[in-house]
């Protein structure tokens, strides 16, 4: 009987202090890195044997998704040329406004900026690295190809995968992650005179 009661106590003490180490388990997610408002896209291509070639082009939508419109800059290059190019990204619903570029370059290692050329032919180049000297997107060269017309779609993917096939070149088919932007200028390539 003693040795019943007495293995009742030891289980019980056993219980007890499971629960004790199980409730103080800390199973709390991490909470996730939020993904900035972007509201506004600046591109700025400068022509690299003519610095006063200089063209720039904005993507703004303040009042987001489902809204009005999104305001739109057509790019206009010359064939055949290359370009310096830069992207910054900008939260305008606060005041002033946030240059979400800066949290971009804080966070270099989980980001990229991908530029696809759709109807068109254009060879980007990465001109600035991450702190594992993977691409980041931010500055480049863009080459234009012959005459023509298309679309320049600029993405900004976020926790990609940097090291997957193609992406190191600018693909961004491999690159999965979360898409923090992606927008489309409309681009014409005027024949080079």
């Amino acid at each position: 009987m003693k040795f019943k009661n007495a293995l009742k106590i030891k289980v019980s003490m056993l219980a007890v202090l499971a629960l004790t180490f199980t409730a103080c388990k800390n199973d709390d997610p991490k909470p996730p890195n939020e993904q900035e408002l972007i509201t506004t896209v600046k591109l700025t291509f400068t022509n690299t044997s003519n610095a006063s070639d200089k063209v720039e082009a904005t993507w703004r939508d303040i009042d987001g998704e489902g809204g009005n419109d999104p305001k739109i800059d057509k790019l206009s290059l010359k064939a055949e040329s290359t370009y310096n190019v830069t992207v910054t990204f900008w939260d305008e619903t606060k005041k002033p406004a946030e240059d979400v570029t800066k949290e971009i370059k804080a966070e270099d290692d989980e980001h990229q900026v991908f530029y696809i050329a759709e109807g068109f032919e254009i060879t980007y180049v990465y001109s600035d690295k991450d702190a594992n000297k993977k691409p980041l997107g931010l500055k480049g060269k863009v080459t234009t190809k012959a005459a023509g017309s298309g679309k320049l779609r600029i993405v900004l993917r976020h926790k990609l995968e940097k090291g997957a096939l193609g992406v190191s070149e600018g693909k961004i088919a491999n690159a999965k992650g979360d898409t923090d932007i992606d927008v489309k200028f409309d681009v014409t390539i005027r024949a080079k005179v």
